[in-house]
């Protein structure tokens, strides 16, 4: 008997566990694992082959202890599952052929020891078993509590739908948002209270959730009558299964977003605004990390200096700092003095722009820490004032001139008339004199004359120019002019001259003489600066630029120092040998430039030759009629 029951349980082990299991669940919403199905066989098979009561009570007692009593179901079930799983195996055992005598004889006596094992399994362990599940029950209802009371005080809303959609469960958090209460809403259909939801998606991804089994979480506006306006929702759907794996409802948090969405909105909104104001302040602006890489860059830092953010951002600052120990020495002390005093302001210095050019800027750095003070880096603001430094320093050449042009004036008519009779008085005792040593140094004495005689004159002419007329000239003309007068002096026959005038220039309004004298001047200046060379070479441009003409005079001497560049316009300062030259001939040139409502530069280095660029404004229309 045993051995014929025990084929039948094994020829269909499969329909049977189904079957069992399947009632089980509905019963009891249990779920079958793979494990429990198998101790569940293993179980009906030791029954089968037990030959004492002992050994399979002990049995009995080990699987459900196991696989029973550990997951918190009702002991009571035990002895029904044990009777369903016995009636399976009954109709199965009567599907079978067997045809032994002893068949009703043999089910009767499996029948009368399956239910007395049961009996005495349920009697011995169910006071042990209560025991245990009323602790279990007491320590679920206290973490249930503690859970519920978390969710409701929570900002997040949750409630529960069944399969059909109807709401089983509705927490404070979703009555606090909607207003309405537990007890007004249980068992109802969520779109028969909220038919908006239809409108607006909602409903439809709850029954997706439900046929799907598949979490989603959105964002989506609803309209509030506690709050009397939208509010903007985090939806989070979540499918609610029972222990078998199977989908009997969906899981609904909700977490009202409104104010975080205002607060970030807000934050946005405030980022544009600082982003506006670093990006079209009228200053160059960029912000350094702590080893000195830039990180943000705005528009004017990017028009100052030439270089675009993509260009800047993670390169060092030395990238537009002079390459020079004075340059890099002046950034380590600025960076030991923000850290110490958090910040310098209108600190003077020099920085270098994509083309290499020089600016003076006059820049406030200030230290970026966070909440424990650590120093993260720094914010640099840069006003470029090359410009207004060489206005001043024009206006302080202008007074200076001024002043100097008021004492020429009078050293002038002062020195004028006795340096008139020293030099008649010396002319006569020149042709008087037969002695030579007294004719030779007379001479001498004539010459020294005639010298401070042209200082005078000089004097005279800065002072009080002499009246030339003013017209329209080509400024090619008196170039073309100046080149064929200077080109056969001693000075300057030896060297190359090389011009590139361009052809389209419109007349401007000055005097042809005074303009002749300036670019003689600087020529002769250049063969000076050339002297002793045997590879001099000068070039003169002209270009068009706007409303300006451009005079360049380009020179390979030997340059100026940059200490005498801020000096060379100044009346008698001069950096040739003694006796060469007056200090007064830049001075002249500077005066009558400027006369022209132009403006006349120099660039030079040390043994890099020289450039003077002057500028001169194009004549206008307006201006002829005002003349006419």
């Amino acid at each position: 008997m045993n051995n014929l029951f025990l084929n039948s349980i094994l020829d269909d082990k499969e329909t049977i566990v189904i079957a069992w299991s399947q009632q089980i669940r509905n019963q009891y919403q249990r779920e079958m694992t793979p494990e429990r199905v198998d101790a569940l066989f293993d179980f009906l098979c030791k029954i089968i082959k037990a030959e004492s009561e002992p050994n399979l009570i002990k049995q009995m007692k080990q699987i459900f202890s196991d696989f029973y009593l550990s997951v918190g179901i009702q002991y009571q079930s035990f002895r029904e599952e044990l009777i369903t799983g016995k009636k399976l195996i009954s109709a199965r055992w009567n599907e079978a052929d067997m045809v032994e005598k002893n068949e009703v004889k043999a089910r009767f006596a499996f029948y009368d020891r399956f239910d007395n094992i049961v009996t005495e399994i349920f009697n011995q362990y169910s006071q042990t078993y209560l025991s245990k599940l009323n602790q279990k029950r007491e320590i679920f209802e206290e973490a249930t509590d503690f859970l519920r009371s978390a969710i409701n005080f929570s900002k997040i809303g949750l409630f529960i739908l069944d399969s059909k959609l109807n709401i089983i469960y509705w927490g404070k958090g979703v009555e606090r948002l909607y207003g309405i209460k537990e007890s007004e809403v249980l068992n109802r259909p969520i779109l028969q209270l909220f038919p908006s939801l239809e409108q607006e998606d909602i409903y439809q991804k709850m029954a997706d959730t439900v046929q799907s089994g598949r979490s989603c979480e959105f964002v989506s506006e609803i309209l509030n009558s506690v709050k009397k306006g939208r509010r903007v929702i985090d939806f989070n759907f979540s499918p609610l299964k029972d222990r078998s794996g199977e989908i009997i409802g969906v899981n609904v948090l909700l977490h009202d977003v409104t104010d975080h969405m205002q607060a970030d909105d807000s934050l946005k909104e405030y980022q544009r605004f600082i982003s506006n104001i670093f990006e079209d302040a009228a200053e160059a602006i960029f912000v350094l990390d702590e080893n000195d890489c830039i990180k943000m860059w705005n528009k004017h830092a990017a028009h100052m200096y030439g270089y675009s953010a993509d260009e800047m951002i993670g390169k060092h600052i030395s990238a537009i700092v002079p390459d020079d120990e004075k340059s890099q020495q002046e950034i380590r002390n600025i960076n030991e003095i923000i850290k110490k005093k958090g910040f310098v302001r209108d600190w003077e210095t020099e920085r270098i722009t994509i083309d290499g050019r020089k600016l003076l800027l006059r820049i406030t750095r200030t230290a970026i820490r966070d909440e424990n003070g650590n120093y993260l880096g720094s914010s640099v603001i840069a006003h470029d004032i090359t410009e207004k430094r060489r206005l001043e320093q024009q206006l302080i050449q202008s007074e200076k001139l001024s002043a100097v042009g008021q004492l020429a004036a009078g050293i002038a008519h002062e020195v004028g008339s006795p340096l008139t009779a020293i030099s008649s008085l010396a002319q006569l005792l020149y042709e008087r004199s037969r002695d030579e040593w007294d004719r030779d140094k007379l001479k001498m004495i004539r010459e020294q004359i005639e010298r401070i005689s042209r200082i005078v004159r000089e004097l005279v002419n800065f002072s009080k120019p002499i009246s030339t007329s003013v017209g329209e000239v080509s400024v090619n003309k008196v170039i073309e002019e100046a080149a064929q007068i200077v080109k056969y002096d001693k000075r300057l026959k030896h060297f190359k001259f090389q011009q590139d005038l361009f052809p389209q220039l419109p007349m401007i309004k000055i005097s042809f003489d005074q303009m002749l004298q300036v670019l003689i001047n600087i020529l002769l200046n250049a063969g000076d600066a050339m002297e002793g060379r045997s590879d001099g070479e000068i070039s003169i441009s002209t270009r068009l630029v706007g409303e300006k003409i451009i005079i360049s005079i380009i020179d390979n001497g030997i340059g100026i120092e940059k200490k005498s560049l801020d000096h060379i316009f100044e009346p008698f300062y001069t950096t040739k040998k003694p006796g060469k030259g007056t200090g007064l001939g830049l001075w002249v040139c500077y005066n009558i430039i400027k006369g022209f409502s132009g403006e006349i530069l120099v660039e030079s280095e040390l043994n890099q030759g020289t450039a003077f660029h002057i500028v001169l404004p194009v004549l206008k229309i307006s201006d002829e009629q005002d003349d006419e």
